[in-house]
């Protein structure tokens, strides 16, 4: 059986990759905690907006091999054509049948 936070961050993914920065936070709680491997980490809804400002100049490309799920916790293996990386996805969603 599929996690339902996994089918939140699928939609969540294809509004970033879509350039709709604010539909990818609509799904986010105020006090996510978004991290990249190697990267920095991002507290609240503000860091991240800013964050993807300064990042996205364009919409990023990148497909998500693999998502794990447990709890409030959903995890994504992604390829940014970068090599494979994990990010934690938004934890904590607002719009999730099992907690986001």
């Amino acid at each position: 059986m599929s996690h339902p936070n996994k089918s939140i961050l699928k939609k969540a993914n294809a509004a970033v990759r879509a350039g709709d920065n604010e539909g990818f936070l609509a799904w986010c709680a105020d006090d996510i905690v978004w991290s990249t491997v190697g990267g920095e980490t991002l507290h609240g809804n503000q860091a991240v907006r800013d964050w993807m400002a300064r990042e996205y100049t364009a919409p990023p490309a990148f497909t998500v091999e693999q998502l794990v799920a447990e709890g409030d916790t959903v995890v994504a293996r992604q390829n940014h054509g970068r090599g494979r990386r994990w990010q934690a996805g938004p934890a904590r969603l607002q719009r999730c049948l099992a907690l986001p």
